[in-house]
C-alpha cells in the first residue's frame, strides 16, 4: 500500500526563503525560547536547569546590550560631525567597544552552557478525541518553530506502537519533526530522515517507507525547513472496521557513516505530532467553522454614524442573504492579550486572568490557564473536529492557548513572511478538506503601524506612503480598513474556489476596538471607540446564525464558544453555572473590562444595556484575588457615553434604580469572577 504524501496544514512554499532563523533567535529572546526548548527535551537535572536559566538571562542581557548599542552609535554618528565634540565621541566609541564585548561574550555563553529545564507539558488530551497513544508514550505539548502541536517524542530509530480502531471511511494522520534543527550541521551535508510504519489486523498487513530530504535547498517536495513539521496520511481502505496494530519509525540517514556526518545524526530525536485516526467525508458533506478575530477593529458602522466618516463603499460581502451582522457588539477586553484568553475559553479577562502584559506571558517560565479548564479547541474535538489555530503572539501556548488544537502556529511579527495571512488559512483548509475543521485565525491589518504586504517586493509600506499626511489618526484608520476589506474578500473567494464556502460556518470579530484615539497603559480604556467591535456571522447550509440577536448589546469575544457549544449541542463545562456570560440577569448586557492599567493592582469594568453604560473602577490584591477598594462609580446615557471618552457625565443620581440594578450586577460579575479564579488559579 503506498504512502499519500500531502500538505496537511502549515506548508508554504515562500516560506523556504526566510533563512537564518537560528542567528534571529540568538538576537531576538522572545524567538530563542524555541532554541531552549529544542535544546532541553530530556534534561530534567537540576543542574542543568540553573544552566537553562543562566543562558536564558545572558540572552536577554545580550539583546538589551544590542539596542543600547544602536542608540549609542547614533549618537556617536552625530558627535563626529562636530570637531568640537570630540572628546564626546572618544568616550561613545570606547562604550560601543565594551558593548560589542560583551555582547558577544553573553551570545556565546547563551549557546555553550548546557540546555536543560522542566521539559514540555503533558499534553491535556481525552481519550474521546480520537487520538492514538502509542505504548509507554505520552503525549506532550510542543513548540517548534512558533507551531504547536501535541506530540510524542521519540528517539530516532525506535520503534513505538499503538493499535488504533477503523470504523468507516478513515485514514491515519500523522506529522512528524527533526528536534535538532537548532544545530546548523544539519543542514550542510546530505542527511535525510527515514519514515517506515507497519500496519497490521488479523487478516491482512500493509507496510512502507519514505525518506524526507532536510537540506534548505532542496526544492523537490513542499517541504520546508523553516516551518519544521511535515505531514502525512496513511489510507486505511484496504482493511475491514475493527483493530489495528500500528507501529512508527523514523530514523536519520547519511551519505557519509563515520566522521562530522554520523557525529551530527546520532543520537537525534523525532517529534510525532498529533497521530490521529481521522474519519472522511466527500468535502461537501463536511462542516467547517471558521472564527476570525480582527486586530484592533471598531465596528466601521458605529465609527460612521459617531464620526460621520464613510465606511459604506467597504465590506460590500455583507449586503448578500447568508450574512448577519451585529449593531451593538463589544469586546470583552481592551487589548489582544485579554480577548485571546477569552477565545479560548468563553472566560472574561477577570475569570481567566491573561491580562497583564507586564507578565511573561510569551516564554516557558510564565502561568497559564489553569488545566481544569475547557478550551473551545477541545470542546469540538468531541464531535470529531479537526482543529488548527493561526495567530499572533498574545496566542501563546505558553499560556495554554494552544491546547486541544492538532496545530496552534503564533507568529510573532506582522511583517515578517510567516505573519498569519491568507496563504496560511488556504493551506489549513486544503488539509482538512474532506474532514469536519475548526480553524480559527487572528488577522492582524489595523495595528500600528499599518502596512500593506507586497509578496513580490518583500516590503513594508509605512503609514506615510499608505495615507496623506495630512490626513488625521480616523481617517489613516479608515483607509486602511481597504486593505482588510481586500484580503477578507480574498477569504471568501478562497472558500468558493475550493468549494467550501456554502458548507462553512463564518464568524468575523473584532478583539478590540481602534487605537485612533488610544494612548497606552492609559486609566480608562473602555470608551465606546474602544471596546465597540464588529460580529459577523456567515451561516452554513449545516446551520443557523447562532442565534445572533443583532438589535441587543452582545458580548462579543465569548459569543463564538457559548454559540458553538449551543449549535452543537456540546454542554457548558459545570464551572460557567454561577458566572455571569451564563445567567439571565446578563441577558442583553455587555460585559467589558480593562486590568493592570495604568498601575498593576487596577480594574475598571463597564456593563452595558441598549440605554445605559455604567462603569466602576476598582482597586484589587491579583494575589489574593480580593478587592482592596471601590474608587468609584457612575451611570452614563449610552448616548453620551457612544461618542465622548470623558467620565464627567454621571446620571447615578438622576436615575438611581437603574444605578442600584448595575451596582448589584456588577456585584454579581465580581464576586463570582473572584470565587472562580480562588478555584480554578493560573498555573506555573
Amino acid at each position: 500500500m503506498r504512502t499519500r504524501l500531502i500538505p496537511i496544514d502549515n506548508f508554504s512554499t515562500h516560506r523556504k526563503y526566510a533563512k537564518g532563523f537560528i542567528s534571529s533567535r540568538v538576537d531576538d529572546p522572545d524567538k530563542m525560547r524555541d532554541y531552549e526548548t529544542l535544546r532541553g527535551y530530556f534534561s530534567k537535572n537540576a543542574v542543568n536547569y540553573i544552566f537553562n536559566r543562566i543562558r536564558h538571562c545572558a540572552i536577554q542581557i545580550s539583546y538589551s546590550y544590542g539596542r543600547e548599542r544602536k542608540v549609542l552609535r547614533a549618537l556617536l554618528y552625530k558627535k563626529v560631525r562636530r570637531v568640537t565634540a570630540f572628546p564626546g565621541a572618544l568616550v561613545l566609541g570606547l562604550s560601543i567597544l565594551y558593548l560589542e564585548l560583551v555582547t558577544y561574550i553573553l551570545r556565546t555563553l547563551s549557546l555553550i552552557l548546557p540546555a536543560g529545564g522542566k521539559g514540555p507539558n503533558k499534553s491535556m488530551l481525552l481519550d474521546g478525541y480520537d487520538y492514538i497513544f502509542f505504548d509507554s508514550e505520552e503525549l506532550m505539548d510542543i513548540n517548534v518553530k512558533d507551531i504547536w502541536r501535541p506530540t510524542i517524542v521519540s528517539a530516532a530509530g525506535k520503534t513505538i506502537k499503538g493499535r488504533i480502531k477503523k470504523n468507516g471511511k478513515s485514514e491515519v494522520r500523522i506529522g512528524f519533526a527533526l528536534l535538532e534543527n537548532a544545530d546548523p550541521k544539519i543542514f550542510s551535508g546530505d542527511y535525510s530522515v527515514e519514515i517506515s510504519y507497519l500496519l497490521r489486523s488479523e487478516e491482512r498487513s500493509a507496510s512502507d517507507k519514505f525518506c524526507v530530504p532536510i537540506h534548505h535547498e532542496n526544492d523537490n517536495m513542499e517541504h520546508n525547513n523553516h516551518s519544521l513539521w511535515l505531514d502525512f496520511k496513511i489510507g486505511l481502505d484496504e482493511f475491514r472496521d475493527g483493530d489495528i496494530e500500528l507501529a512508527l519509525m523514523a530514523d536519520y540517514r547519511s551519505d557519509s557513516e563515520i566522521g562530522p556526518a554520523a557525529d551530527v545524526v546520532k543520537n537525534r530525536a523525532i517529534a510525532w505530532s498529533a497521530p490521529r485516526v481521522i474519519k472522511n467525508k466527500s468535502a461537501r458533506s463536511t462542516k467547517k467553522i471558521l472564527v476570525i478575530s480582527l486586530e484592533t477593529f471598531t465596528d466601521p458602522k458605529f465609527i460612521s454614524a459617531s464620526h460621520g466618516v464613510r465606511t459604506d463603499h467597504l465590506f460590500g460581502f455583507l449586503n448578500d442573504r447568508e450574512w448577519k451582522q451585529s449593531q451593538r457588539a463589544y469586546a470583552q477586553s481592551d487589548g489582544t492579550l485579554g480577548s485571546a484568553g477569552s477565545f479560548v475559553t468563553g472566560l472574561t479577562p477577570l475569570q481567566h486572568g491573561l491580562f497583564d502584559y507586564g507578565l511573561p506571558f510569551y516564554t516557558r517560565y510564565s502561568k497559564a490557564l489553569s488545566g481544569k479548564l475547557m478550551t473551545l479547541a477541545q470542546l469540538l474535538k468531541t464531535r470529531g473536529f479537526s482543529t488548527h489555530s493561526i495567530g499572533l503572539k498574545a496566542f501563546s501556548g505558553y499560556a495554554g492557548c494552544a491546547r486541544g488544537f492538532d496545530s496552534h502556529f503564533a507568529c510573532y511579527n506582522l511583517h515578517e513572511l510567516d505573519c498569519a495571512d491568507l496563504d496560511w488559512l488556504s493551506q489549513t483548509m486544503e488539509g482538512v478538506i474532506e474532514n469536519d475543521g475548526f480553524i480559527f485565525m487572528h488577522f492582524d491589518r489595523l495595528h500600528k503601524p499599518y502596512v500593506k504586504w507586497h509578496r513580490r517586493l518583500n516590503k513594508v509600506y509605512g503609514i506615510e506612503e499608505l495615507t496623506t499626511k495630512d490626513a488625521d489618526p480616523l481617517e489613516r484608520y479608515v483607509r486602511q480598513m481597504n486593505e482588510l476589506d481586500i484580503q477578507l474578500k480574498k477569504i471568501i473567494n478562497c472558500l468558493k474556489f475550493m468549494n467550501q464556502y456554502e458548507n462553512t460556518l463564518i464568524i468575523c470579530i473584532g478583539d478590540h476596538g481602534g487605537a485612533y484615539a488610544w494612548k497606552k497603559r492609559q486609566a480608562y480604556d473602555l470608551y465606546e471607540d474602544r471596546i465597540r467591535v464588529p460580529l459577523w456571522v456567515k451561516r452554513a447550509d449545516w446551520s443557523d446564525w447562532l442565534g445572533l440577536d443583532a438589535e441587543k448589546p452582545t458580548n462579543a469575544t465569548i459569543f463564538s464558544f457559548l454559540a458553538l457549544l449551543k449549535l452543537l449541542d456540546i454542554p457548558l463545562p459545570e464551572y460557567f453555572r454561577k458566572l455571569a456570560q451564563s445567567r439571565a440577569d446578563f441577558e442583553g448586557i455587555a460585559i467589558s473590562e480593562t486590568a493592570t492599567a495604568p498601575k498593576e493592582d487596577d480594574y475598571v469594568l463597564s456593563l452595558t444595556d441598549e440605554t445605559h453604560k455604567y462603569i466602576r473602577f476598582v482597586r484589587v490584591d491579583w494575589a489574593r484575588n480580593i478587592i482592596l477598594h471601590t474608587e468609584r462609580e457612575l451611570l452614563q446615557p449610552y448616548k453620551y457615553a457612544s461618542t465622548n471618552y470623558g467620565l464627567d457625565m454621571n446620571c447615578s443620581d438622576a436615575e438611581p434604580d437603574k444605578f442600584k440594578h448595575f451596582r448589584k450586577l456588577a456585584d454579581m460579575h465580581i464576586e463570582s469572577s473572584f470565587e472562580f479564579r480562588r478555584r480554578y488559579p493560573m498555573e506555573a
